[in-house]
């Protein structure tokens, strides 16, 4: 069974790069194939609109050869937009200025590797630890140093706009290893490892506001089935509609954020499904 997981996932990373990426990109190494892979399942599954428009965001989100930390981005008031190093400071500054409510600062690691230890995982702790705690990175981590530059100025406490936006801070680690391994993994060592992390990181955030996941193939597998799938759910607006007949009709209209929801809708989100009809459908 462990194999045949390690066998499908290897099938799903070659499939995904071959319909996204160029010649050039699919001749890279398996373990770049999978931070590509793991960061772009992570984007479908928080809000599968950033993908839709843009295949190539996993790659684009990497942060290089960097030290303890693959990918980073932020998303503004629960994926309304999503910003990365390549976009432009001041329209991201603009924005946040104008709209901003929330942002999560997400940090994210893979290991194209099935034998993963805390000491790799508590590594990528110490990168968003370093830049709230103001300290430098050494000259040959470029990238890393340009994180720690954005969030200091997206963050800017003498900005009264910026000052009233909360933050909230997601650390996740991307793996080929199986749900079992991360289990036992976490029975023997997420008490003294990871809550004294968690302890330093909350002189900034608080508890509700710090997030951190290890995931593994099974995960990575179900999301690329979800991303090739041609099932979609749509939530209509009950006030939008007249029901006639309720297991076979309704009448009415639906909004265009709604058909946008439809096409790209945004993942694990059952409050949504209280606001309204949700109607399931294969293509």
């Amino acid at each position: 069974m462990a194999k045949a997981k390690r066998l499908l996932i290897d099938k799903n990373i070659e499939k995904f790069i071959s319909n996204n990426f160029d010649k050039k990109d699919r001749k890279k190494a398996p373990s770049l194939h999978f931070e590509w892979f793991a960061n772009s399942m992570h984007i479908w599954h928080c809000s599968s609109k950033f993908f839709n428009s843009d295949t190539k965001i996993g790659k684009k989100m990497t942060l290089g050869n960097s030290e303890g930390c693959d990918a980073f981005f932020i998303s503004v008031n629960n994926y309304e937009k999503i910003f990365t190093l390549n976009d432009d400071i001041d329209e991201v500054l603009d924005f946040l200025k104008k709209e901003g409510k929330l942002i999560t600062f997400h940090f994210i690691q893979t290991k194209h590797s099935t034998n993963i230890g805390w000491a790799q995982y508590l590594h990528l702790f110490e990168i968003p630890l370093k830049i709230w705690n103001g300290l430098d990175f050494d000259n040959s981590q470029k990238y890393l140093k340009s994180v720690q530059e954005f969030i200091d100025t997206i963050t800017d406490d003498t900005d009264d706009a910026l000052k009233k936006i909360e933050h909230r801070i997601e650390i996740t680690f991307y793996t080929v290893s199986e749900t079992s391994y991360i289990e036992e993994l976490e029975k023997k060592s997420w008490k003294t490892n990871i809550d004294a992390k968690i302890a330093e990181l909350s002189k900034w955030f608080s508890k509700d506001n710090i997030k951190t996941n290890i995931r593994g193939c099974e995960f990575l597998n179900e999301i690329y089935e979800k991303l090739n799938s041609n099932e979609y759910e749509l939530i209509v607006d009950k006030n939008n509609v007249i029901a006639i007949n309720t297991d076979k009709y309704l009448i009415g209209y639906i909004t265009a954020k709604e058909l946008l929801n439809c096409i790209s809708p945004k993942m694990n989100n059952p409050a949504a499904e209280t606001a309204g009809y949700q109607i399931s459908q294969k293509a």
